[in-house]
């Protein structure tokens, strides 16, 4: 169930995300770790990334995922 439950996060996230209007991230199916849906990102700025930008991504995946209550099961 709980691998049920995290094949679906990732889409809500992604699409919770465009909807905010601050990341436009892909996912795809990660076969080597049985994962359904995983965060795949490449990053190609101008100019370079920074660590307070990758740590904003993060903040952010994290923080969308905390609204979502059916993980409290587990």
């Amino acid at each position: 169930k709980w691998m049920e439950c995290i094949s679906k996060v990732t889409a809500l996230i992604k699409e919770r995300m465009m909807m905010n209007g601050n990341l436009m991230i892909g996912y795809q199916p990660l076969p080597s770790r049985a994962l359904k849906n995983f965060f795949r990102m490449v990053v190609t700025a101008q100019p370079l990334a920074t660590n307070e930008m990758m740590d904003f991504v993060l903040n952010q995946i994290e923080a969308i995922g905390d609204e979502f209550e059916f993980f409290d099961e587990f």
